[in-house]
């Protein structure tokens, strides 16, 4: 995960360009996001997703996430 993005493991193909709805809860908060996406890069299963235009306090969600992800690691 990033400001920007996703990698997803997902096991059907899902061709490059695509819009999608990505719809989950990242660890330390209970609001389930949902995202507009789009599907940038691909190698076998792996999908790289950029966020399109996700609102300031759903950045900041994110933002606050990957900084406790930056601190685990």
């Amino acid at each position: 995960m990033s400001k920007g993005g996703l990698s997803l493991f997902i096991t059907r193909e899902i061709p490059i360009g695509v819009s999608l709805l990505v719809d989950f809860v990242l660890p330390y908060h209970s609001t389930p996001l949902a995202l507009r996406s789009v599907v940038r890069t691909r190698s076998g299963f792996n999908y790289g997703i950029e966020f399109l235009s996700p609102t300031p306090e759903e950045q900041e969600v994110i933002e606050r996430t990957c900084r406790v992800f930056t601190l685990l690691s």
